[in-house]
């Protein structure tokens, strides 16, 4: 059972979110101060996304709001058998070290894609950090834009009547032909999307019919 040890908060923050919530912590075996997400031990007997929405307050200050969370992954391990669980979400409020504990020595970063760029650049960045950092100063929209739709997908009843998928498909069809207008009345399904349809209907036996 890989029940997670601790948490990952990956908060964004703002107006147009266009900023991320990171702390700058000095951390004892590097002897020097390292940026990192929000993070904590999960007590036991406690939800994983409780314990984001408790150490999101007692580190930064800032009411979280979660959208989607991960499964536990291993962090390190070549020396340690520690797990740990990603948490997406929105943080609102203004950053105070009012419920930090005595021994901490945490500075809370609004960084925005100029600052996340130079934190990989110049900083000592802890690594689940830095791979979403990456991420983020590579797009232009809300970060959470696919946790969002995930939790939108994992939302939907396994019970449901209606061709709830083939809907969505059909829509997102119409929005892309919208976008990038459709050749001659022709319109090609990217070969990507084959596949993945493919997959999620796992044909095994009879015909398929594509009537497009």
């Amino acid at each position: 059972d890989n029940r997670p040890d601790g948490v990952i908060l990956c908060g964004v923050y703002g107006e147009e979110k266009d900023a991320l919530v990171l702390i700058r912590q000095y951390r004892y075996p590097i002897d020097g101060y390292v940026y990192e997400f929000p993070a904590g031990l999960v007590e036991p007997g406690e939800d994983m996304v409780e314990a984001g929405i408790r150490e999101m307050l007692e580190e930064t200050g800032l009411t979280f709001r979660p959208i989607q969370s991960t499964q536990p992954f291993f962090m390190s391990v070549g020396m340690t058998d520690e797990s740990c669980g990603f948490v997406f979400g929105y943080c609102s409020g203004q950053p105070t070290n009012a419920h930090q504990e005595g021994s901490e020595d945490i500075q809370v970063i609004l960084a925005d894609r100029v600052e996340c760029r130079r934190i990989l650049r110049e900083e000592l960045v802890a690594m689940p950090c830095a791979l979403v950092l990456m991420q983020f100063i590579n797009s232009e929209d809300d970060p959470l834009v696919l946790a969002k739709l995930l939790k939108n997908f994992k939302d939907i009843p396994a019970d449901v009547e209606l061709d709830i998928f083939g809907e969505i498909y059909e829509y997102f069809l119409g929005e892309f032909a919208l976008a990038e207008g459709q050749g001659g009345g022709e319109f090609f399904t990217p070969a990507s999307v084959v596949r993945y349809m493919v997959e999620v209907l796992a044909p095994t036996e009879g015909k398929i019919l594509d009537p497009a």
